[in-house]
């Protein structure tokens, strides 16, 4: 084997200029800089890459809309690792379920465009059954050697002729025996597989294809792979591909039988149970990415208007499509409730719009119509502000779990103590030192939270500052006295040194205030 290995770099190094050294493809002028800076880079260095799979999507991979499959020399290990942080990219620790061999996750934020790009760094050619990748080919010197240059991109891919036997490859040892479901529809494959051999085949030169795949493989499967690349794949005679060069793969293997089917069918179960998690469960736990230097609990404080629920609602599909990230209400408006205060905030909806809002008709009954609504207002509030405290304990118990997991977690407001009576402050403060013990040990009680909050604040505190006038124009919902006044309650609320705070001007244009945001929170990750 080695010996084939060594005839391919030396048959392909004596190929015209034209075979090997630059490709065009379909142009883009919407790359990523933080992807145009990490190649010019490596360019710049020396590094022996290329892109090594779904070349087809390329352009998207580029401009952060999919992955980036890049393979690199294992002996420049260190000076990519140094090279991939000079542009940006941070390491990302895959949950036990999701790692594979020697495959790195680096993730990095676009200063110009606040996408995501995401690379896997292969230093080996790990690949095989889905969930579980369970074959390292030692092709990686051949793919580095015989790589070429995308004109257009300026980035180098693997020979289409070669993705073209991985594409054959990485399909036949993915098929399982119920994929016999796709020979029963009307495309024998599926749609991706198709698009992409589609593709590859208008690219390849089928004699030289040939030529590869039996320097690497010999004569084994060869006819079958000869039918593969000269008309279109079908489920059988791919089928009857991967059973030819089975036993040729063999010592190519991670994991015996037993273990393959037993880890392929956890990670898959893993991947079902994850996907109905999201969709309906909403119950959080690490299942792909982690943060590299442990979880984040971000917390996003601000008056009404200063755009906290817009922030929040454009950074958790950034950020949840490659990490694991939880969003928490730990306020008392419109935001999710326990069970316990959800009857209560429509028993207060109703009395507000049933109730408190007519006027009684007999002059004699208004001074008892006020007595009770009084009654009833201190009653209510004491009720309210002790489920409210007891939500905001359960939820802030809960964050601090996922966020010591090593998810980003990021709230709407915190819990504080400085401004009692509002803004997230306790409720009950006046009666701490009630005569009657009763009330006097349930105040008590409702404060625990927020002392426990203001002993653990947040890791970093976004402060949306907003003018009083701003914030009433953007939402005319209270009176403009008391938008000033919350205003300068936010602006005077104290963080400890536990604490990174990010103060952000909210008086400019929703874009500009997103990026500063979205840039500040990824500085600190």
């Amino acid at each position: 084997m080695m010996e084939g290995v060594a005839s391919i770099i030396h048959e392909v190094k004596s190929k015209p200029i034209h075979y090997r050294k630059s490709i065009k493809l379909k142009n883009s002028s919407k790359n990523l800089s933080v992807n145009n800076k990490l190649f010019h880079l490596f360019h710049q260095e020396n590094i022996k890459y290329c892109h090594f799979k779904s070349n087809e999507h390329l352009d998207e991979g580029l401009i952060g809309k999919t992955d980036l499959d890049i393979l690199v020399d294992r002996s420049q290990y260190v000076k990519i690792q140094e090279l991939l942080k000079l542009a940006g990219f941070k390491l990302f620790y895959p949950t036990v379920l999701m790692k594979y061999p020697a495959v790195d996750d680096y993730i990095a934020l676009d200063k110009i465009t606040g996408e995501l790009s995401h690379i896997h760094l292969h230093y080996r050619l790990t690949l095989g059954e889905k969930y579980l990748k369970g074959y390292s080919l030692r092709w990686e010197k051949i793919i580095l050697n015989t790589r070429i240059l995308n004109l257009n991109q300026n980035i180098y891919i693997i020979d289409p002729n070669f993705e073209m036997i991985l594409l054959l490859v990485r399909h036949a040892l993915k098929l399982r025996l119920r994929d016999i479901r796709f020979a029963l529809s009307r495309n024998d494959l599926q749609k991706e597989f198709n698009q992409e051999y589609i593709w590859l085949k208008q690219r390849i030169i089928p004699s030289e294809c040939l030529n590869i795949y039996q320097s690497i493989l010999g004569q084994v499967g060869v006819e079958t792979f000869k039918e593969l690349i000269h008309s279109k794949p079908n489920l059988f005679n791919l089928f009857k591909f991967k059973k030819s060069i089975h036993h040729a793969l063999r010592g190519y293997r991670s994991y015996g039988n037993f273990s393959s089917l037993y880890l392929r069918t956890v990670r898959e179960c893993n991947w079902v149970l994850s996907g109905i998690n999201k969709r309906f469960f909403r119950f959080a736990f690490p299942y792909r990415r982690t943060l590299p230097a442990g979880g984040l609990v971000i917390s996003f404080i601000g008056c009404d208007g200063s755009g906290k629920s817009t922030m929040i609602k454009e950074l958790i599909p950034l950020f949840s499509w490659k990490i694991d990230t939880y969003k928490e209400y730990l306020g008392s408006g419109g935001g999710s409730s326990s069970i316990l205060r959800y009857p209560l905030k429509l028993m207060k909806k109703w009395f507000i719009n049933k109730l408190f809002n007519k006027q009684t008709s007999l002059k004699e009954d208004m001074s008892n119509a006020k007595k009770h609504h009084t009654r009833f207002k201190t009653f209510a509030k004491f009720v309210w502000a002790l489920t409210l405290a007891y939500e905001k304990r359960n939820k802030l118990i809960k964050i601090w779990k996922l966020r010591n997991l090593g998810l980003m977690v990021i709230t709407d407001r915190y819990p504080q103590l400085q401004v009692k009576g509002s803004n997230d402050g306790p409720l009950l403060h006046e009666w701490k030192n009630h005569k009657n013990w009763i009330i006097k040990y349930f105040a008590n009680w409702e404060s625990r939270p927020y002392e426990w909050a203001n002993k653990n604040p947040p890791d970093i505190v976004v402060r949306l500052n907003v003018t009083a006038e701003n914030a009433y124009q953007r939402k005319k919902d209270m009176k403009f006295e008391e938008f000033k006044k919350r205003v300068g309650d936010i602006s005077s609320l104290k963080f400890n040194e536990k604490s990174t705070v990010v103060e952000i001007n909210a008086d400019q244009p929703l874009n500009q205030v997103l990026s500063e945001v979205k840039y500040k929170i990824w500085s600190h990750i």
